[in-house]
C-alpha cells in the first residue's frame, strides 16, 4: 500500500500497538541488501494530548527491556540529534522555535532540521525534521522521519521526542497539542517478524477477553460464519469417539472453552490450556479453577517433550501465526507423545463481508496443510470437509 495511513492514537503504547498492527496488515516484504524486512510506507500517526510521563514506556520495556530506549535516549541528550538540535554551528534551534512563536504565534516556520549537509550524504538521521505551531492556543508539534524500526526504536522516539514537545510547549506557557509523526519506512526486521507478531497477539486477544465467552455464543460473530465453532467440536468427537485420552493439550486456548469440552465429553482424564494473553488465562481460569491453564507461546511452550496424547487447536491458531506457522506445528510434534493425535483449524477463505481480515491471517489450501504436517512427521489421516467451507480442521497423528 503506497498511500498514506493515518492513526489517532490515545497514548505512546496505543500509538505503538496501532503501528504495529498496521505494519503487520498492510506492509510488504522487501530486501535491504541482504536482510529482509517488513515494510509500511508513509504511516502518519497523531498521539492526541500529548504525554511524556515514562509510566507510558511501561508496556514497551517489559516486551523489549531497556537497551533500545537507553540507546535512544543517549542519542537525544548527548549525540547525534542533541547537537543538531541545541548546537547546529553554534545554534540552539529550540530557541529559534520559541523566538520566532513568540514574535508570531501564527508561524509556519518554526521548524528544527536534523540534517546536516556536509554529513548526510554518509548518514542521514531517522528523524529529520520537527516543526512547531501554535493553533487553538495549544502547541502542536509535527516530525518527519525517513525510516524507523518500529519494534525497537518507534515507542523510545516517540517518547524523547514528547519531552523536546513538553519543553517547548513549556518555554511558550502553553499547553501541549496533539504531536503526529509522519515515518516514510516504518519497519521490523525478518528475524523479528515473530516478536512481533505475538505482541500484537497478547495485546489483542487481552482485549477480547472480557467479552469472548459472550462472543462465542453471538450467532452473528465471525469465529460462527457456518457453524465454524460447532463444526469443530463435533469432528474431534468424531475423531475421539473411540478413545479416552489420559493427557490433551489446549494451544490457544482462550477463555477455555475447548479445553472445558473435551473434560465435559469425557474425552480426556486432564487438560492443560496455553495462551499467550494473561487476560484470557485469567477469565479461563476463574470459570474453570481444576483445569490447568498456562500463558505462554503456543509455537515455543517450554513444556517437557512427549508430555501429551492429544493435542486440539480451535480459533485458527495457524492462520493466526503468519510468520511462525511451522514453528507451531514443530512444537506440537515435540509435545506429542508417538502415535499422539492433532487436531487443528486453519482458514481456507475469506468471504467478501470481512474485508480485508485476511491482511492478518494466512490462508492454506489443504495440500498445503498436508504438506507442512507431513514434513514435521505428521501422518494425515482425515479433514473435516473437502475444502468449500471457510474452516477446515485436519487430524493428524505423530509417527
Amino acid at each position: 500500500m503506497e498511500d498514506y495511513l493515518n492513526y489517532k492514537a490515545n497514548n505512546l503504547s496505543d500509538a505503538w500497538y496501532k503501528a504495529l498492527r498496521a505494519l503487520f496488515k498492510y506492509g510488504r516484504e522487501i530486501i535491504d541488501g541482504d536482510e529482509k524486512l517488513l515494510e509500511l510506507r508513509n504511516m502518519k500517526i497523531s498521539v492526541c494530548g500529548n504525554k511524556s510521563d515514562r509510566a507510558e514506556l511501561s508496556w514497551y520495556l517489559e516486551k523489549m527491556g531497556s537497551k533500545h530506549f537507553e540507546f535512544v535516549k543517549a542519542i537525544f541528550e548527548k549525540g547525534y540529534y542533541y547537537k543538531n538540535i541545541h548546537s547546529f554551528d553554534g545554534i540552539d534551534q529550540l530557541d529559534l522555535v520559541v523566538k520566532k512563536l513568540k514574535k508570531n504565534p501564527w508561524s509556519k516556520s518554526a521548524i528544527v532540521t536534523l540534517i546536516d549537509p556536509k554529513t548526510a550524504y554518509e548518514h542521514v538521521p531517522c528523524v529529520w525534521g520537527l516543526n512547531f505551531m501554535i493553533r487553538d492556543g495549544r502547541l502542536v508539534m509535527s516530525v518527519a522521519s525517513r525510516s524507523m524500526d518500529a519494534l525497537k526504536k518507534l515507542p523510545p522516539d516517540l517518547y524523547k521526542l514528547s519531552e523536546i514537545h513538553n519543553q517547548v510547549a513549556k518555554k511558550l506557557k502553553l499547553q501541549s497539542g496533539d504531536f503526529t509523526i509522519f515515518i516514510m519506512s516504518l519497519h521490523v526486521y525478518e528475524c523479528e517478524f515473530e516478536k512481533m507478531l505475538n505482541i500484537i497477539s497478547e495485546k489483542k486477544w487481552g482485549e477480547h477477553a472480557g467479552s469472548w465467552e459472550k462472543d462465542v455464543k453471538n450467532s452473528a460473530h465471525y469465529v460462527n460464519i457456518e457453524k465454524g465453532y460447532k463444526r469443530f467440536l463435533r469432528f474431534v468427537e468424531k475423531v475421539c469417539r473411540k478413545t479416552t485420552f489420559r493427557k490433551a493439550l489446549d494451544l490457544g486456548c482462550g477463555t477455555g472453552i475447548v479445553a472445558r469440552h473435551l473434560l465435559s465429553a469425557k474425552i480426556t482424564k486432564s487438560v492443560t490450556g496455553i495462551d499467550i494473553a494473561p487476560e484470557m488465562i485469567a477469565v479461563a481460569k476463574k470459570l474453570t479453577p481444576k483445569i490447568g491453564y498456562l500463558v505462554g507461546d503456543a509455537a515455543d511452550t517450554a513444556l517437557p517433550v512427549n508430555s501429551f496424547d492429544l493435542i486440539v487447536s480451535r480459533g485458527v491458531l495457524l492462520s493466526h501465526l503468519k510468520y511462525s506457522s511451522d514453528k507451531l506445528v514443530r512444537e506440537a510434534y515435540r509435545l506429542l507423545n508417538n502415535n499422539g493425535t492433532l487436531i487443528l483449524d486453519f482458514i481456507q477463505k475469506v468471504g467478501k463481508t470481512e474485508g480485508d481480515m485476511s491482511r492478518e491471517k494466512s490462508i492454506y489450501s489443504i495440500a498445503g496443510v498436508k504438506k507442512m504436517l507431513k514434513k514435521t512427521g505428521f501422518q494425515v489421516i482425515s479433514f473435516e470437509n473437502k475444502g468449500t467451507k471457510r474452516v477446515n480442521s485436519v487430524y493428524a497423528k505423530k509417527k
